[in-house]
Parts: C-alpha cells; sequence; structure tokens
C-alpha cells in the first residue's frame, strides 16, 4: 500500500471514528486501522481509552444497568409486563444511538419485526403518560444512561 492510499484510508477511518458515539464501531475502526498498519491506530486507542470512553454509548453497560435497576433479565422470553417494558425502553435506547432493527433483536434474542412492534408500543405508552413506564425512563435518565 502506497502513502497516498495509507493517507486516504487514514483519513476515512479518522472522520468516522471523530463521528461514531457507539463504542462498539469506535473499536472496530482502531482494530482496522491496526490491521492495516496505519500509524493514526494509536492515537484512537489513546483517545478512545483516557479521553472520550464516557462520551461513547454502550449497549452491554445499558443491559446490565437495566437489568441490575429494574431486576429483570431482558434475554428472558417470558412476558411479564415488568420485563415487556423494560425491554421495550432497552430497544428504544438502542435505536435513538443508531442501531439497526435487527442488530437489536439479536442483542435480546427476537425478530426485528418484534423489536419494531416494541418500540411502537413504548412510543403509544409514552404518549399516554403511562406511569410505570414515566417513572423507568426517569429512573435510566438520573443514571445518565440512554
Amino acid at each position: 500500500m502506497n502513502d497516498e492510499e495509507k493517507k486516504f484510508l487514514t483519513r476515512i477511518l479518522r472522520d468516522y471514528f471523530d463521528k461514531t458515539k457507539r463504542s462498539d464501531e469506535a473499536i472496530m475502526c482502531i482494530k482496522i486501522a491496526q490491521m492495516l498498519g496505519l500509524e493514526e491506530w494509536r492515537q484512537m486507542d489513546l483517545y478512545f481509552r483516557f479521553h472520550a470512553k464516557s462520551n461513547f454509548f454502550d449497549p452491554d453497560i445499558l443491559l446490565q444497568k437495566i437489568n441490575e435497576t429494574f431486576d429483570v433479565d431482558l434475554r428472558n422470553k417470558r412476558r411479564f409486563r415488568n420485563i415487556v417494558e423494560s425491554r421495550y425502553i432497552y430497544w428504544y435506547y438502542l435505536r435513538k444511538n443508531g442501531f439497526i432493527y435487527s442488530e437489536i433483536g439479536k442483542r435480546t434474542g427476537h425478530n426485528h419485526a418484534t423489536v419494531i412492534n416494541g418500540i411502537r408500543r413504548l412510543k403509544a405508552l409514552m404518549d399516554v403518560y403511562d406511569v410505570s413506564i414515566i417513572k423507568k425512563i426517569k429512573i435510566l435518565e438520573n443514571e445518565n444512561i440512554g
């Protein structure tokens, strides 16, 4: 790979790295830069580790926080109201942070159509100010999640 190609790839990866809000995408950029032998990967890695990690959205942390806060297991297929509402909120925050429906579904073992329907139902519940939904969202906002 010549110098022009390296500069071009570095610019593309750096632009993507700077624009993303997702930690998994930032890590992917760092790994690609490292595999291609680009010098930029060390700077991106240091930036991610020491300065901006808190600015990235991590879906695994959100999953853990919801499971702990509401005492549920979102990967459970049971349809108890507290589990379903918590799952809808998780899906909503993932969608809000740029995840596609099929990717969201894979994280909890559900179909993309189920995710679309769940997010739609959550928005409907938010529109009518459902007390339990509003309460859960406020708890998560107080913990600075999403």
